[in-house]
């Protein structure tokens, strides 16, 4: 409850209560559902470490507490226990997204010091589903390493599965997993277009019989959530067609570009140019201005819809699979029928 009032506080207020930031496009699996085109994996001069802490400690002047620190993969980055402790220092409340694969003891132990909420690790099934997804031979024993190690040294973790054709059917078996190891789970069945625009992965969706499994399924009531990959989990507070980005909500990418999400790609600044609060608190005629002036009633095609008031429409989804940022999300229309005739 105390949560949800400070959600609605800071979203009304345009205060940055979380913050997504992408610390690295590098990796080292071979996802066939990547959403990062491979000309833009390792693009660019990445932030450094100096200008992390920076913008670390700009967000935390800004009002931001919540921080997910993402990738790619972040432990490609030598840095990212140094980052961990800066985090802590400031008092953010920071969570990691990881393949897992790099997680070593010494690793964990800086991790378990460092204050950590928790880490989120990238499963797709059993072991010759997930490794045929990820492209990586041994990807999923290493992943089992992480989970074990994290628990050993009591840092909370989260199993989360993008799920796809190829891995539908594992989702139990992943249940089952994370029951009798004492992890949470959480699905997600949102398959976004590459950033360049490119759908060519969109064959990996479900289909409307496997949607209506998932969203039928009581062991999967409440661990399912939609763009979880871009948008740190916290899409679920939002009862906003236009979601909470670039209200209390923000993503930041490895070369400091900021955008209201890492699902919604409107370039609102480069952090290298201006400093957060800045870009955050532009003038009137900006990109941020005008999106933060949407409302509801702009929707003019969602509003008339009779599933309005169910649905999980993503305006960064609607803006990259579609088109446009004011119309439906193709993805979102086809989940929340799928849902509603369900129920019914």
């Amino acid at each position: 409850m105390i949560q949800e009032e400070l959600f609605e506080i800071t979203y009304k207020k345009n205060i940055p209560l979380i913050t997504v930031f992408e610390l690295t496009n590098r990796c080292n699996l071979k996802c066939r559902h990547c959403y990062l085109p491979k000309n833009d994996k390792c693009s660019g001069s990445e932030l450094t470490t100096e200008e992390i802490k920076r913008i670390l400690s700009q967000l935390k002047r800004a009002g931001c507490l919540h921080l997910v620190l993402t990738g790619g993969e972040v432990f490609l980055r030598d840095d990212i226990l140094d980052i961990c402790k800066y985090a802590h220092k400031l008092n953010f409340d920071f969570r990691i997204f990881s393949n897992g694969n790099l997680i070593t003891e010494k690793i964990t132990r800086q991790l378990a010091e460092s204050g950590i909420s928790g880490v989120e690790i990238s499963f797709y099934g059993r072991e010759s589903v997930h490794d045929k997804i990820t492209g990586v031979r041994g990807s999923f024993e290493k992943s089992i390493n992480a989970v074990n190690l994290l628990k050993r040294y009591k840092i909370k973790v989260t199993i989360k599965c993008l799920l796809m054709k190829s891995n539908f059917n594992d989702y139990p078996w992943l249940i089952r997993y994370a029951r009798n190891n004492g992890v949470s789970y959480r699905f997600d069945p949102t398959v976004a277009p590459k950033n360049n625009g490119d759908k060519s992965i969109l064959k990996h969706r479900l289909s409307n019989q496997q949607l209506k499994r998932v969203f039928g399924d009581k062991d999967l009531v409440g661990n399912v959530s939609f763009e979880d990959r871009k948008g740190g989990g916290f899409s679920d507070w939002s009862n906003d067609l236009f979601c909470s980005g670039g209200h209390n909500s923000c993503g930041i990418d490895p070369y400091g570009n900021v955008y209201p999400c890492l699902q919604l790609l409107i370039l609102l600044g480069n952090l290298r140019d201006k400093t957060f609060s800045k870009i955050w608190h532009p003038g009137n005629g900006s990109k941020l201005t005008q999106l933060r002036k949407f409302k509801q009633d702009d929707l003019q095609v969602c509003n008339k819809c009779t599933y309005a008031e169910n649905c999980r429409r993503c305006p960064g989804l609607a803006l990259l699979e579609d088109g446009n940022l004011l119309g439906p999300s193709s993805l979102s229309c086809k989940m929340v029928k799928v849902q509603c005739d369900k129920n019914h």
